[in-house]
């Protein structure tokens, strides 16, 4: 159950108390999901990976050359992760979802696609 900006702002705006009450209570439980963790902690390590190229294409004054450079750094960060830091960052999610009493999921597990029917996902 996912629910959209525009969904809270029109909540929020219509001072529907008991609704606005009911979405936030399953806003934290969506946040309690092993999806969501997940997520957030991958957003959280790419944007260390990309932060100095971000800063650095934030600049005026920006040397091309460098630029390229950073680029090519992110993307070794990124293929590092990828070939040989991936079970490591797993196990840090599920560390972090064991202290918080957030159910984990099993990877071996088929789990249907969002916005499909169950047999579309298993495919």
């Amino acid at each position: 159950m996912g629910f959209s900006v525009r969904d809270i702002a029109i909540c929020v705006d219509d001072g529907n108390i008991v609704e606005q009450r009911r979405t936030e209570l399953g806003l934290i439980e969506e946040m309690k999901s092993f999806e969501f963790v997940f997520i957030l902690h991958l957003m959280i390590r790419v944007s260390q990976m990309t932060n100095e190229l971000s800063n650095a294409l934030h600049q005026k004054d920006q040397n091309i050359v460098n630029a390229m450079g950073l680029i090519v750094t992110v993307k070794d960060r990124l293929q590092h992760l990828r070939d040989n830091g991936w079970n490591a960052f797993l196990k840090e999610v599920e560390t972090f979802c064991g202290k918080k009493s957030i159910l984990v999921s099993r990877m071996e597990d088929t789990m249907p696609i969002r916005g499909r029917s169950r047999r579309e996902g298993k495919d």
